[in-house]
């Protein structure tokens, strides 16, 4: 299933490469995939044509009429889709290596794991993104904010890596069993956008079920092609919801006092970095630090998306 916004660019390439991937898996699988793509209101039927011949897939696509955003829009699919064992959520700013797809079922098989993710690299094929991560909380958050520099960025952990048991999943690339993903309602509603994973991995765990990086499955995740080019550095707004993602989830494990307390911590966090880009004299920096510090100490909520 591909959510899409505004991805004619980009859902070409996906398509193909997901076409390509399970003729590879043709053994494992029953051809052809159905495939349900979300058109969340921006034209996409022109670029399921650009795509070109799909012998392993059956594409369909679903026009809502307006963005759904990623969660509903999901879910507005699992409606329509077949009954399967095991769905695929991928972005379209994405491309499977062509041995990814048959990598990550066999895995699902192997270890009855409720999801399964692949390694995401970059053009050269180097780990790239946060394939696996932890989840947040108010003490990782602490480091983050006051000590960034002790935080070890890696696409992974390193138990992850070496035995596949993982924390956190991406949802760029995400093959979720079917009858888990029934048993939990589908993703949540009320999300905004970067926490559908997360929270969906944390539901595993609290089921007891295995969620499993596959290192062997790699996928190529062009970072800011399914939210119109927009990324984290040049959009406030999707920082910010970033931000309130964080937030959210902690709220919903630990209550008001903690979303309060992170809410806290990136007030803090921003007042130092303010300080530290004005020494730099960087404008831009100030203004976005500044931006985080009002967001902070006014609502703490993902601010709305696209933005007006």
């Amino acid at each position: 299933m591909v959510v899409s916004y505004n991805s004619a660019d980009v859902l070409p390439g996906a398509l193909r490469a997901l076409d390509a991937s399970a003729q590879r898996a043709a053994d494992r699988l029953t051809l052809p995939v159905p495939v349900v793509i979300v058109d969340n209101g921006s034209p996409s039927a022109g670029a399921v044509d650009a795509a070109g011949p799909l012998s392993a897939l059956d594409v369909r696509v679903e026009h809502v009429g307006e963005n759904l955003g990623f969660s509903r829009g999901v879910n507005h699919g699992l409606t329509v889709l077949p009954a399967l064992d095991a769905v695929l959520l991928l972005n379209p700013d994405t491309v499977l290596d062509a041995a990814a797809l048959g990598h990550m079922v066999d895995a699902m098989r192997s270890t009855g794991a409720a999801l399964v993710g692949p390694l995401l690299v970059d053009e050269t094929g180097a780990p790239h993104g946060a394939s696996e991560r932890p989840f947040h909380s108010l003490r990782r958050e602490l480091q983050r904010q006051l000590a960034p520099c002790t935080i070890r960025t890696r696409p992974a952990g390193a138990e992850a890596l070496a035995t596949g048991r993982a924390r956190a999943l991406t949802g760029a690339c995400l093959l979720v069993e079917a009858a888990f993903l029934n048993s939990v309602g589908g993703l949540d509603d009320e999300i905004a956008m970067y926490l559908e994973d997360i929270e969906l991995a944390w539901q595993a765990h609290d089921a007891g079920r295995p969620v499993v990086l596959c290192p062997d499955a790699r996928c190529y995740h062009d970072l800011g092609g399914s939210s119109e080019g927009a990324n984290f550095e040049s959009s406030d707004a999707l920082h910010l919801t970033l931000l309130a993602a964080r937030v959210e989830f902690v709220r919903r494990r630990v209550g008001g006092a903690g979303a309060l307390s992170m809410r806290a911590l990136f007030a803090l966090g921003a007042v130092l970095r303010i300080v530290a880009s004005a020494l730099l004299r960087s404008r831009r920096r100030i203004q976005r630090h500044v931006t985080v510090l009002r967001w902070a100490i006014s609502s703490g909520r993902a601010p709305a998306w696209p933005p007006a």
